[in-house]
């Protein structure tokens, strides 16, 4: 009674030990967590080979599994980049600290284990400092698909043959024309009478080469002289520094003109008859004598011109070094022989 006993007994801690390596077994393989999750829903044009239960992970460490995917058809939202409804949603659970670390540009895509592995959902977290709002839609990358590719390809080959047939002779032609010419080069040059044809292909190349470096010495000596220039560089700050202060005291300027309009005004009002008369002689007279100072300045503004351009009695003595000289060898005879100032000897 006793040994029967005792087997019960080894036999229930046996199943009982089964039982708890079966449920560890299960715990480690279904990736159970008991923490708190939060949910996310990620739209998706075409998720390619994803399913529900796959792995979701940041960084390349599993932070949670898609729990659930959905297809919408043409009642999903649009997509801001293709301006397609999205077709799938995918719902992804991810644990607190991933979702803590997400921020509001994480970037959602498709990759696989290897080149030909599994696929799973890879996150970006992102590096904006707003928080990721899991309430609005979320939008995927696409991965890309070789069936797409490869039918591009097929019609872009397509198109190539389908114009090489249909052009055969013009490209026959064209590589005809081009063979020739290289042969004719070929002789020119390795023919011994072709020596001036020669020097003046390599003379031809000289000058070429000679006009890349004064264009590139050109280029140089712009950039120094009109961009690199600091007196240029301070011509634009003084001129940045003076519209600066014409923009702060336009408005006040404005301000006392106004004023000064006002109080003319007010004077005009209060004056009589004879004071304005008066008042506007005299004005009548300031401007004719401003006319005539403008037309005094305009003569020798432009009797210094024609001087500066060497026209007239001052001008050609201010130019001309022929005058010039012939008057100092003249002061220079006079102090040499004063005497031919009285009398000509």
């Amino acid at each position: 009674m006793r040994d029967e006993k005792h087997l019960e007994l080894k036999v229930g801690a046996m199943i009982l030990i089964a039982l708890t390596i079966l449920v560890a077994f299960i715990l480690i393989l279904g990736d159970w967590s008991f923490g708190k999750r939060h949910a996310l829903h990620v739209y998706f044009q075409n998720p390619g080979g994803l399913s529900a239960g796959v792995s979701v992970k940041v960084a390349g460490r599993d932070v949670g599994r898609i729990s659930e995917m959905t297809y919408l058809g043409q009642s999903g939202p649009q997509h801001p980049v293709s301006g397609r409804p999205a077709l799938v949603r995918t719902k992804l659970e991810v644990n607190d600290t991933a979702f803590q670390s997400l921020r509001a540009d994480a970037k959602f895509y498709i990759t696989t284990k290897g080149v030909l592995g599994d696929p799973f959902l890879e996150i970006d977290p992102g590096t904006s400092p707003t928080p990721i709002d899991a309430s609005k839609p979320l939008f995927g990358t696409d991965p890309p698909r070789l069936d797409l590719l490869l039918a591009d390809a097929a019609e872009l080959i397509q198109a190539l043959n389908r114009l090489l047939i249909s052009n055969a002779d013009s490209f026959d032609s064209l590589i005809r024309g081009g063979a020739n010419v290289l042969t004719t080069l070929d002789a020119f040059i390795a023919t011994p009478e072709s020596a001036e044809g020669k020097n003046r292909i390599m003379r031809i190349l000289e000058n070429v080469e000679n006009l890349t470096g004064d264009v590139q010495q050109l280029v140089q000596k712009t950039q120094e002289k009109y961009i690199d220039d600091p007196a240029l560089q301070r011509t634009i700050q003084n001129m940045s520094a003076l519209t600066g202060k014409l923009n702060r005291d336009i408005d006040p300027l404005l301000a006392d003109v106004r004023a000064s309009l006002q109080t003319l005004t007010n004077l005009g009002d209060a004056l009589g008859p004879e004071e304005q008369k008066a008042l506007r002689e005299s004005l009548l007279r300031l401007n004719e004598i401003a006319q005539r100072a403008n037309h005094t300045i305009a003569r020798v503004d432009d009797m210094i011109v024609r001087m500066d351009q060497g026209k007239g009695t001052m001008g050609r003595l201010l130019k001309d070094d022929e005058i010039y000289d012939d008057l100092k060898e003249l002061v220079r005879d006079i102090k040499r022989h004063p005497w031919k100032l009285i009398w000509e000897k």
